[in-house]
């Protein structure tokens, strides 16, 4: 179709099939749908998402007939269909609005805030999800099949995980929305006011037009796919993780302040500094919105330094239970850029890598995957870490994840395991709590030294498990009632393996 003809149309969805049409009025007159024969097609016209149910390839509308955005990233046409410009399926609109409105009629209210325990509120909640949804998932039947080997992944280079970083980034970007946001955040020091957002009556295109900046330089799915591991080799230099913050702005404003000094003391004295965030950004907190907007413009500032993971709550069931969607409602009262948070998320990656002269650090959100089969059993072990395995985490719910992914995501280490159990569902309602010879396994098949990961809450931020082989960071120190002494952990490269880790608490042990 010529740029023209493009120029020319308008976009129709038809109501009963969902797939999208570019027509001339002329050709949509009388409503009928070419594909189901029904006379349902209208013009679509608010901004959405079409999505390739082969690929799982999203196109932005906006995008269709904007003749200036490369023909890649536009959707190809047969017949005036939306067809995906990779495999030519039929494309269909993704519409939340749908699913959201009906799992809001049937639960959300419904739960006890004052319940002693947020986990039990979770698997409460996922249970009464999984029973709302039509498609029965059955966590413990998932088998190899669901997980790509890598000849199907698509075409890696060999060198691909020996590169200096996997991570995509190069010269700095041309990034104005982003500088608009870090000059908001960070020089201004607007960080106080839930209402308060760069732009006020612009707002939601400021933020739209962050996300798609964050999209095409760091989480390009064409560059950085979500189910290999990021991966960074350093010689020397230093290594930060953060865990949950779950929107507490003002304990990253800390972290960030830090993080600054010490990548310019840094680049003054030419020695790499990366900083790794585990996911949880959003939930429980009114300021999740601000707190996200102002970590993707930490990150698009310095982008050769910081490394963004996926946790669980970056993810639609969740996020409309724990706040971030309510909190949408209540301050960007528009329903589809909860859509583009949520595309954003499912191009997160679920794991990283660093290679180290003195040992491999693999950094992740929740728990170590695996082959469940039997408790009593030794599970089988994937090795990930260079994508002989490669994960498929790039859907807006658990339900449509594999099951490596959703453990990645849910799974919790358990020190006391009963006797002759390796593993057992988790009292969260998904994944599993594994114990020290699941464990044992995953380090010994991925040739890893050290887990750094997040999920739990604890009341000194942290908690060491398996001799000192896994470390479990928590980085919010308001969340709910609780008083914590959230922490960040630091790997100094300069200093001997088992003294080179350093907790920091973040309100009163960070230099700014």
């Amino acid at each position: 179709m010529s740029g023209q003809g493009i120029q020319n149309k308008k976009l129709y969805v038809c109501r009963n099939c969902k797939r999208g049409f570019l027509y001339s009025e002329t050709e949509a007159q009388n409503k009928l749908c070419r594909n189901c024969l029904t006379q349902t097609l209208v013009l679509q016209k608010r901004r959405t998402i079409f999505v390739c149910s082969t690929c799982n390839r999203h196109y932005d509308s906006s995008n269709i007939i904007n003749l200036d955005i490369p023909k890649d990233k536009r959707p190809a046409f047969n017949l005036g269909s939306l067809i995906c410009n990779r495999d030519e399926t039929p494309l269909i609109i993704r519409s939340l609005k749908e699913d959201i409105g009906q799992l809001t009629r049937n639960f959300y209210g419904k739960f006890d805030q004052d319940k002693e325990s947020e986990i039990s509120q979770e698997r409460e909640f996922l249970e009464k999800l999984q029973q709302l949804r039509s498609e029965d998932v059955d966590y413990e039947k998932d088998i190899l099949s669901s997980v790509a080997p890598l000849d199907e992944a698509g075409a890696l280079s060999g060198d691909y995980f020996n590169r200096k970083s996997t991570w995509w980034y190069g010269e700095k970007f041309d990034t104005p929305h982003a500088n608009e946001f870090w000059r908001h955040y960070f020089i201004e020091r607007k960080i106080y006011d839930p209402a308060n957002f760069l732009g006020n009556g612009k707002r939601v295109l400021k933020i739209k037009e962050l996300l798609d900046e964050v999209n095409l330089y760091l989480l390009n799915p064409d560059k950085l796919n979500p189910g290999y591991p990021v991966v960074d080799h350093l010689d020397n230099g230093k290594i930060y993780y953060v865990g949950d913050t779950h929107g507490s702005i003002f304990d990253l404003d800390q972290c960030i302040k830090f993080f600054v000094n010490e990548i310019e003391k840094a680049l003054r004295n030419d020695y790499p500094v990366l900083i790794i965030f585990a996911g949880d950004y959003v939930d429980r907190n009114e300021m999740d919105i601000h707190n996200l907007l102002y970590l993707f413009s930490f990150a698009l500032q310095f982008p050769q330094h910081v490394r963004l993971l996926r946790g669980n709550h970056e993810e639609v069931t969740i996020n409309m239970q724990y706040g971030f969607w309510d909190n949408i409602n209540k301050y960007l009262p528009n329903s589809y850029l909860f859509n583009d948070f949520e595309y954003t998320f499912m191009n997160l990656p679920l794991t990283h890598v660093a290679h180290t002269p003195k040992g491999s650090v693999m950094t992740l959100h929740g728990g170590v995957p695996f082959y469940p089969e039997n408790y009593e059993t030794l599970p089988k072990t994937p090795r990930i870490v260079d994508g002989t395995v490669v994960l498929k985490p790039s859907y807006s719910t658990v339900d449509e994840m594999d099951v490596l992914s959703r453990q990645i995501l849910w799974g919790d280490p358990e020190d006391r395991m009963p006797p002759n159990m390796y593993y057992l569902p988790s009292r969260r309602g998904v994944g599993y709590s594994f114990g020290r010879e699941v464990f044992e396994e995953f380090m010994k098949v991925n040739e890893i030294h050290r887990i750094i990961r997040s999920h739990e809450v604890f009341l000194d931020g942290h908690k060491e498990y398996f001799d000192n082989r896994l470390f479990s960071l928590f980085s919010s120190s308001s969340y709910g009632s609780r008083e914590i002494e959230a922490k960040i952990l630091e790997l100094d490269l300069s200093k001997e393996w088992d003294s080179n880790w350093r907790y920091i608490t973040i309100l009163d042990g960070l230099d700014v």
